[in-house]
């Protein structure tokens, strides 16, 4: 049971890892898009979570990107969280055990 009402929204802004290869690509669009989903759905968007390094994708949001995103959600009063906890992990793509799994 969901006690604060909030509802989970997952946007999909590409359906093959191709596409990413120059890093994370959500646009206004999607969320205008999405916006107007939840909208017509009943609902209201109050919030964006956005992952930077992307997961599972590991791609890297550019700051244009981020303040673009961040200026529409304050046109709009939605709050606009930024989880960076993957910022600093590195991987050892060289180590043996890591490349034979």
């Amino acid at each position: 049971m969901n006690k604060a009402g909030v509802q989970r929204y997952d946007l999909i802004t590409h359906h093959d890892s191709d596409a990413i290869h120059h890093g994370p690509i959500l646009s206004i669009e999607h969320l205008e898009k999405a916006k107007q989903d939840i909208e017509l759905q009943g609902s209201n968007f109050k919030l964006l979570v956005v992952t930077n390094p992307d997961n599972p994708t590991g791609g890297l949001y550019t700051a244009l990107q981020l303040e673009s995103i961040a200026n529409w959600c304050m046109e709009r009063k939605i709050h606009f969280i930024v989880n960076e906890i993957y910022g600093f992990v590195t991987v050892n793509t060289k180590d043996p055990a890591i490349a034979d799994d």
